[in-house]
């Protein structure tokens, strides 16, 4: 992009996880973009397939908890939709995906997804984990972040 070429998004990815920062995230999407019809908004949900040894006994049991995890995020993904739709941007602008996937770890999983869609704009909720939670358990925001890359990145707190 030239340097005096100003930055145009179109595509905007919410990654959301039915917490309520990603509601607060959504909700802050809807209220930057009220009557805009020029972006495109989808809203992700990554289902990280569980490791293989966890449901080794059982492989119903593992395709229920799936399906509990997909109809759990549907329901919050139609409800976030309502949300964006409610503000005044057209229903036919925003998508929304439930993507279950292999990937090292949700980060990945969301800048895979951002590269697929060539979203200009990663918005996600921030989960706001203590300090020595965030140590042990890591931080997808601060994750995606870091690796991210040709983007613009939100994090709603």
């Amino acid at each position: 992009m030239p340097h005096n070429t100003p930055f145009l998004a179109k595509s905007i990815l919410v990654a959301v996880d039915g917490s309520e920062n990603s509601r607060r995230a959504v909700e802050h999407v809807a209220a930057v973009l009220v009557c805009s019809c020029e972006f495109m908004v989808t809203l992700l949900h990554v289902i990280a397939e569980p490791d293989p040894d966890y449901f080794d006994d059982s492989p119903a049991r593992r395709l229920e908890w799936m399906g509990k995890e997909r109809r759990e995020a549907e329901t919050y993904l139609e409800e976030y939709k309502r949300i964006l739709t409610g503000a005044g941007l057209p229903s036919s602008r925003v998508t929304v995906e439930v993507k279950e996937m292999d990937c090292p770890s949700i980060a990945q999983c969301i800048l895979a997804q951002r590269e697929s869609l060539g979203a200009d704009i990663i918005v996600l909720g921030r989960q706001g984990r203590g300090a020595r939670e965030e140590l042990l358990l890591g931080s997808v925001s601060k994750r995606v972040v870091h690796h991210a890359h040709k983007c613009a990145i939100w994090i709603v707190t």
